[in-house]
């Protein structure tokens, strides 16, 4: 009797648990809590009322298509917010048509997050992502666009259903910049559809010293007496940048499956974070978390100027420079400015204007120079204030304007977008990162390296200096079952280079290795799906010979889809 006895209290609390569940959702319009669920079947209703309205606003956006979203209105009129975000999609509708942009291929889905119903005012409220993808007709790359927005939605319940009341893009800079003072529809399509010139100012252009530049012993900076600044220097490689571009930026809206789960990624502010990491990737940065967490080179940790990004489960801050749009803009013009001695990022700095009355305009700059750049745009109301990175150039499409770039950005996801689609007329700050420039200080006018029978010494033999690092050929992400080739180039010839692969499912795989070369690449079938690491090593002379033989690597990223 004793079991029975608790099964029957147990059943007992479990019928009682769904009754107050069901009272709750019948109290929706007495309870004195000013949150509650809404009960499933409203959180049903609510579902497909707001996706029907999102879906058929974004495909008047980006399909130009005439939809009619009055019905998804309440009657009576509508808050001031939502005329403006209505006024504002149909700018942006037509602007973007005008523009001459054409898409094929579009989808669009929603995940909704919690609908919660307030007793105070009687409105239903739902977070809710929109993830647009869509083929960009004539763009230069065959990737898909994805566009991640995440609306924040106000409803109502009417006797005929539930309807919008307010719509909110909280990552909306046209918002913020207009919604205050209003705009003039006429006036900002002609800035938005104009066809002038617009002249670009070069800010800041790198200097590179040469290699053996000797300092004047009376120099404040000079270690001691009788040693010479060295200056080398690490190419910056645009390919590079733009597939490591594509390969963190999310296409399912995930930021866990999609961010590298190496470095710290900051929640809502993500976006210059992103950028140095592309550029970091671009100098042949390694993508472990032991370089990562080390700041090793090209990551920049000494001297006046700093730049370096946090491992993910570091206790420690990413620096300033690496993580605001502000400081960023500091460090850049800074080490291109502080001379030879300090060591750092060279980068041209070039500024467009603000736009006014001639659009997307013709850019008067070098096309393809702006290739894995990183871009200052307008966030909010400041200038300057959110960053993206250039993915993509379409010179060859009529006139080079806005409309021929195209960018990846975090916070909020976007990949492969047309940056005439979303910053077409504000003032734009544009660093193309050179080159990586090491200073160090050696006894003799420049680094001295012993002649070995095999392979290439890569330490000077008068102050220790290291030179041997290695760049990857990376590659962007792939479909399952695609053959591709991987491997690296080191800067010297190397006695012994290596290839390695780890899976996703954590197998470790020898691909090959090859003696006597500067550069070891080889074909490799990517039969799972996932992130792939490849891990190309380079020993400078035969270890078994020689004691002071050194090795390095540089770890790569290859999704897998």
């Amino acid at each position: 009797m004793k079991p029975t006895r608790y099964i029957r209290t147990g059943l007992m609390i479990g019928l009682m648990a769904v009754l107050l569940t069901i009272f709750a959702w019948a109290r929706e319009e007495s309870s004195q809590n000013t949150w509650i669920l809404a009960s499933p079947g409203r959180q049903e209703q609510i579902q497909t009322v707001t996706k029907d309205f999102l879906e058929r606003r974004a495909r008047m956006e980006w399909m130009y298509q005439d939809e009619d979203l009055r019905p998804y209105l309440l009657d009576g009129g509508t808050s001031d917010h939502l005329r403006f975000f209505l006024e504002r999609t149909e700018l942006f509708k037509t602007f973007r048509e005008k523009n001459g942009v054409r898409r094929e291929n579009f989808d669009v889905n929603y995940t909704f997050g919690k609908i919660s119903y307030q007793i105070t005012d009687g409105t239903y409220y739902v977070d809710v992502t929109e993830e647009v993808t869509y083929h960009i007709i004539d763009a230069p790359d065959a990737m898909d666009t994805y566009i991640a927005t995440e609306f924040q939605v106000t409803l109502k319940e009417t006797e005929v259903g539930f309807r919008i009341l307010d719509v909110y893009d909280p990552e909306d800079w046209f918002a913020a910049e207009y919604e205050d003072t209003g705009f003039d529809y006429d006036a900002l399509l002609q800035e938005y559809t104009g066809d002038e010139p617009v002249a670009a100012e070069t800010i800041s252009e790198p200097k590179m010293t040469d290699s053996s530049r000797a300092l004047d012993t009376s120099g404040a900076t000079l270690q001691s007496v009788g040693k010479y600044l060295v200056n080398t220097y690490r190419p910056y490689r645009p390919m590079d940048a733009i597939y490591y571009a594509y390969t963190y930026s999310a296409n399912d809206g995930s930021k866990e499956t999609y961010y590298n789960p190496n470095f710290y990624w900051h929640y809502q502010t993500d976006c210059i974070n992103f950028g140095s990491q592309c550029i970091w990737a671009g100098l042949s940065g390694s993508n472990d978390g032991e370089s990562i967490k080390t700041r090793a080179v090209p990551m920049d940790s000494g001297g006046s100027w700093q730049w370096y990004g946090r491992e993910a489960s570091d206790s420690d801050v990413s620096y300033i420079t690496w993580r605001s749009n502000t400081y960023f803009n500091r460090y850049m013009e800074g080490v291109n400015t502080s001379g030879s001695e300090e060591a750092g990022v060279l980068c041209k700095i070039i500024e467009l204007p603000a736009v006014s009355d001639s659009g997307n305009g013709v850019l008067d700059v070098e096309p393809f120079g702006l290739l894995g750049s990183v871009m200052q745009v307008k966030g909010g109301t400041a200038d300057y204030a959110h960053a993206i990175f250039v993915v993509g150039i379409n010179p060859t499409k009529g006139t080079f304007t806005r409309n021929n770039v195209y960018f990846c950005s975090h916070t909020n996801n976007r990949r492969n977008a047309c940056l005439g689609d979303w910053f077409p007329n504000c003032k734009i700050r544009v660093f193309e990162p050179q080159v990586y420039r090491e200073a160090a200080y050696c006894t003799q006018p420049s680094h001295t390296y012993s002649c070995v029978d095999s392979g290439s010494d890569a330490t000077c033999d008068t102050c220790g200096y290291v030179r041997l690092f290695i760049d990857p050929y990376m590659i962007k992400p792939v479909t399952k079952g695609t053959r591709s080739t991987i491997g690296g180039t080191a800067n010297i010839r190397c006695d012994v280079m290596k290839v390695t692969v780890k899976t996703p499912s954590g197998r470790t795989v020898v691909v090959g290795t090859t003696r006597n070369e500067r550069t070891f690449r080889c074909s490799y079938t990517f039969q799972e799906s996932g992130l792939y690491e490849i891990i190309v090593s380079g020993t400078d002379k035969s270890s078994s010979v020689y004691q002071d033989s050194v090795t390095r690597s540089v770890t790569y990223t290859v999704r897998v889809n």
